[in-house]
């Protein structure tokens, strides 16, 4: 099992450009993590020479990179609308290059839809499964070829409403039918949805690869009120070997906090310094788990 954060904890901006990934993989490395998760479309973005110098960064630093985000609506992979479903599906494919470049082998989002959804826009949820079935599929062969895996985030109601709980999420992978896309749970949209954390890692079972990490308001692991106890007892009953990703938001008044709605400070006010400290400690206690 390895240990990670991802670089959106420390930012004020979603900019996750090359210089933020350089600068953070040596940093995440000094605090002790193992993994940080950056964002899919500014690897996409990025020269080979550049993805090849990330990579080198991880090698030498001991960081595995895996890649987070999702599909906008224009690209909306469970839309009635073939155009608009092709245009998802080729619009992940075109991110398979430049992830296999980064050393990425983790695709970690909302590839199933489209992500925040539009409420205003009806819903018919039988026809959106069947198409982002159709496209999933696809998907996953595409990514198959580089070696990626897609991890499929279960996300709350208020966010979309194809995925939101680990049931679900078991019955869409296994309709999906490919090895390499697996079920990706978030403690925060947990909080909200599944009735117990622990029995819903335990039925997402062997379909599990990839876990989120933050408190019910989304600050570090170990400052709220979350059964961290239980969720590890769960995890060791599986017998879960992926990341454990540290997905906290703490920042307001900035590009971050207003997209998810966070208008009030959650970090007291911290330094950088003490973002990093407060990570640094958080890790301790997510470690201490699993001893």
């Amino acid at each position: 099992m390895k240990f990670g954060i991802c670089y959106s904890y420390f930012q004020h901006s979603w900019d996750g450009g090359f210089e933020t990934y350089r600068d953070a993989i040596p940093k995440v490395a000094r605090l002790g993590f193992e993994t940080l998760e950056v964002g899919t479309t500014d690897l996409a973005a990025m020269s080979d020479d550049q993805l090849e110098t990330l990579r080198r960064l991880c090698e030498e630093h001991g960081i595995a990179l895996t890649a987070g985000g999702g599909m906008g609506k224009a690209h909306n992979a469970a839309s009635e609308d073939e155009s608009i479903r092709k245009n998802g599906v080729q619009r992940l494919k075109s991110f398979l290059p430049a992830m296999q470049k980064a050393g990425v082998k983790k695709m970690c989002g909302v590839y199933f839809g489209y992500w925040m959804y539009d409420y205003s826009q009806p819903v018919n949820k039988p026809a959106a499964w069947a198409q982002s079935v159709k496209s999933m599929r696809e998907m996953a062969d595409a990514a198959a070829q580089y070696g990626i895996e897609l991890m499929l985030e279960v996300v709350t109601r208020y966010e979309h409403f194809l995925l939101n709980t680990a049931a679900e999420a078991v019955r869409y992978v296994q309709e999906v039918g490919r090895p390499n896309v697996k079920i990706l749970l978030d403690t925060f949209h947990m909080n909200i949805e599944e009735d117990s954390l622990a029995g819903a890692i335990r039925t997402a079972g062997k379909h599990l690869g990839h876990m989120h990490i933050g408190e019910a308001n989304r600050k570090l692991p170990g400052k709220g009120r979350l059964p961290w106890r239980e969720g590890a007892d769960a995890l060791k009953e599986i017998g879960y070997q992926g990341d454990l990703v540290m997905e906290p938001f703490v920042l307001s008044n900035c590009e971050v906090g207003d997209t998810l709605y966070l208008f009030h400070d959650l970090s007291d006010g911290a330094s950088d310094e003490q973002l990093a400290e407060d990570a640094a400690d958080s890790l301790r206690f997510v470690k201490g788990l699993f001893v």
